[in-house]
C-alpha cells in the first residue's frame, strides 16, 4: 500500500483545545466543508488575506496525492480508511495537484509571504496570543513562544512542583494554538488539521479531533496545564476585547 506523504504547509499548525473556545463568527472552516466550498468562499481573496490563502493550498495539499480507486489497494489499514473515506467526500472525486500549484505560486508572489528577518521576539508574541484573531499570527506566536530563547511566565505556578516544566514552552505554545484553532475551525472532527495530523500519525477515526491526538501524547499534567493557560488567555483576550 501506498504511503501517504503529506508535508505541512508552512509552519506547522499543531493545535490543541478546539472544543474549549469558539468565536463568535464563524471559523474559516465549517463543518461539512470540502475543498470546493473553500474555494468559492476564499478564491477571491487568496492573493490578499495571508490566512484565507493559508487555508486554500492546505485544502489542496490534502489532495494533490489523492487517488479515486485508493480502496482496491491491499492491506488498507482503519486509520486509512477514515482518511481515504474523508477524501472521497472533501476533495469530490479530484485530484487538486493544479490547484495546490497555483496557490502555492500566488504565495510567492505575495509582499506578505516574504521571508522574515527575524523572528517576533517574547513580547511580541505575547500580544499576538493576546489580541489577534489571525490563526497564521496565533501560530507564529506561539512558534516563537516555544522556541525563544527567554521563557514566558504564563503557566509557570501551576508547573512549579511537577516534571513537565523543561516542556513549559511546549505547552505554552499548544495553549496559543488552541486560540488559532478557535478561528481556523481546523482542529474538530474532520478538520483539515486534525485530518493531516492523524494520516501522518495513522491514528485517523471517525470521531478523532486534535485535541484527541494531542491526549494521548502528553500528560494528565501536562493537558491540564494546557486547559489552565488556555483559560487565562482568553480571559485576559476577553478583557482586551479581543474575543466577546
Amino acid at each position: 500500500m501506498r504511503r501517504l506523504a503529506l508535508t505541512c504547509v508552512g509552519v506547522a499548525v499543531m493545535a490543541i483545545g478546539a472544543g474549549a473556545v469558539r468565536a463568535s463568527s464563524p471559523p474559516l472552516e465549517r463543518p461539512g466543508d470540502t475543498f470546493e466550498t473553500l474555494h468559492s468562499r476564499y478564491d477571491a481573496r487568496a492573493a490578499d488575506d495571508p490566512d484565507a490563502l493559508h487555508l486554500l493550498v492546505q485544502a489542496a495539499m490534502l489532495c494533490r496525492e489523492y487517488e479515486p480507486n485508493w480502496k482496491s489497494e491491499p492491506f488498507i489499514t482503519s486509520s486509512f480508511r477514515v482518511f481515504g473515506a474523508w477524501q472521497d467526500r472533501f476533495c469530490g472525486g479530484v485530484n487538486r495537484g493544479n490547484d495546490y500549484a497555483r496557490y502555492k505560486a500566488i504565495g510567492k508572489t505575495t509582499p506578505w509571504n516574504s521571508p522574515v528577518e527575524k523572528p517576533l521576539t517574547l513580547d511580541e508574541a505575547v500580544e499576538v496570543a493576546l489580541t489577534s484573531d489571525s490563526p497564521m499570527r496565533l501560530e507564529s506566536a506561539a512558534y516563537a513562544i516555544e522556541n525563544g530563547s527567554i521563557r514566558w511566565q504564563l503557566g509557570t505556578g501551576f508547573l512549579r512542583y511537577t516534571n513537565t516544566v523543561p516542556n513549559l514552552g511546549q505547552l505554552q505554545a499548544m495553549a496559543v494554538r488552541s486560540i488559532a484553532c478557535r478561528y481556523s475551525g481546523a482542529c474538530d472532527a474532520g478538520g483539515m488539521d486534525t485530518m493531516w495530523m492523524c494520516a501522518r500519525d495513522r491514528r485517523c477515526t471517525p470521531a478523532i479531533t486534535v485535541f484527541g491526538l494531542w491526549a494521548t501524547e502528553h500528560s494528565r499534567v501536562e493537558m491540564a496545564a494546557v486547559r489552565s493557560m488556555l483559560q487565562q488567555l482568553m480571559q485576559e483576550r476577553e478583557r482586551r476585547g479581543a474575543d466577546r
